[in-house]
Parts: structure tokens; sequence; C-alpha cells
């Protein structure tokens, strides 16, 4: 295990650690770091995904979180996932650390839109825009097409919401703005 092990678990710990409320499901995280590693050039380096049947996945993110290398008893996958006491005190070093990075600000940025966003989202509300924004990743799916079968009310759920624009509701449901 080397330096993309040590990547993976500080990616997963910044996402826990930038919201109290614990990820739900290891669908949600998994999902989290995708679009974390979509945002953070950084991130996509070190973390693989490939097309799976739900979308985007990580074979090393679901292990790690579950059994990580360099985080040990960081993690309680108890009632959805957070962080332990020892994981929020890695996750005020591994901040520490970033702040030298001149991609701070961006990384704080992206993980405060990650957790505030996308935790507001059903499963299937997630993956509808991350079909939509990122196709190839409908490859493998074995629910893209009741995804799509169900866009439309997904994209009303999404615009009830006031997570989507009308332009962006119009572009996932294929429907003109309400």
């Amino acid at each position: 295990m080397g330096n993309n092990t040590r990547v993976i678990e500080q990616s997963i710990i910044l996402l826990l650690g930038a919201n109290e409320r614990p990820v739900r499901s290891m669908l949600l995280l998994e999902k989290e770091v995708f679009l974390l590693t979509e945002a953070i050039p950084k991130f996509r380096k070190a973390i693989p995904f490939s097309a799976h049947y739900k979308g985007p996945y990580s074979q090393e993110v679901k292990e790690l979180a579950i059994d990580p290398v360099y985080y040990k008893d960081a993690i309680d996958l108890n009632n959805g996932i957070r962080l332990t006491t020892k994981g929020k005190e890695a996750y005020k070093e591994i901040i520490e650390e970033l702040k030298a990075s001149p991609l701070y600000n961006s990384i704080i940025t992206a993980l405060k839109l990650i957790r505030t966003l996308y935790d507001k989202l059903s499963d299937n509300e997630l993956l509808l825009l991350i079909y939509n924004s990122y196709p190839k990743y409908t490859k493998k799916s074995a629910i893209s097409d009741e995804i799509y079968r169900d866009k439309e009310h997904l994209s009303q759920s999404l615009l009830k919401k006031r997570l989507i624009t009308e332009e962006r509701y119009a572009e996932l449901s294929g429907q003109p703005n309400v």
C-alpha cells in the first residue's frame, strides 16, 4: 500500500470531517469521493474509479473506508459513516497540512459544496446527476435505465428542493422550463 492509499484515506476523512452529519451509506460516500476527484485533479490522479453497476465505483475507497491502513480507528460505520474522535483529530491534522497547499481553498470549497448539496439527495437523484454529467459511468450500470425512465420525477424533486435551476431541470428531465 503506497501513497495513493494515504490520499484515498485522507479524501474520505476530509469528506467526513467537512460536516458533522454522518454520510448515510457507502454508496453516497463513494459518489461523494468521486465528485471530489472530479473537482480536484490531485485526487483524480490518486483515486481510480471505473464504471460499475451503480455508476462510478472504487474498490479502494470502499475497502479503505471499512479498513483504513494509515488512519486506523478513524472511521465509524455504525448508523451511517462518521469520524471517530481519532478521526476528528486526523481531520484537523490533514487540514493543517493542506493549509500550505495552493489548492487549500479549492479543496475546502469542494468539500463543503459536496457535503452540503449531495447529502440532501436520494440515491437516485444523485445517480441522475452523475449519469447526466458523466455518461461513461452508465456503461455497466444495472439501474441507469430505471434512473432515466424516472428522470422527470427525479428532476422535479431536485427542483422542489431548490438544488437545481429551472435550466438544469430542463436539461435533466428533457422537459421545457417550468
